[in-house]
C-alpha cells in the first residue's frame, strides 16, 4: 500500500431536503487508466487544469445537484499494480 491522492468532487442542493446521503464522487479513472497523484500538487495542479471538465463530470454523475461545492485532494491508500501505466 502506498499513500496517493486522489480528486473528490462534492455538490451542493439548494434545498437541503434534496442532498442525496452520498453527496459526492471520486475520480478513480481518465481515459480508462487509474487517475491518482503522487503529490498534492500534481493532483492540485491536474484539477486547475481541467476544472470544467470536472465540473461537468460532478453535474453528470449528479444531475440533481444544484453546482459543484469543492474539489478536493484527499489522500489515500491504494495497491499499484506495476503493470498500471
Amino acid at each position: 500500500m502506498v499513500k496517493v491522492y486522489i480528486i473528490a468532487i462534492v455538490m451542493f442542493w439548494a434545498d437541503p431536503t434534496a442532498t442525496p446521503t452520498n453527496d459526492s464522487v471520486e475520480i478513480t479513472h481518465l481515459h480508462g487508466l487509474p487517475l491518482y497523484f503522487e503529490t498534492v500538487q500534481g493532483c492540485s495542479d491536474h484539477i486547475d487544469q481541467n476544472i470544467d471538465a470536472l465540473k461537468e463530470y460532478g453535474m453528470s454523475v449528479y444531475p440533481t445537484a444544484h453546482t459543484v461545492k469543492t474539489i478536493y485532494c484527499l489522500q489515500r491508500e491504494r495497491n499499484i499494480d506495476k503493470n498500471e501505466v
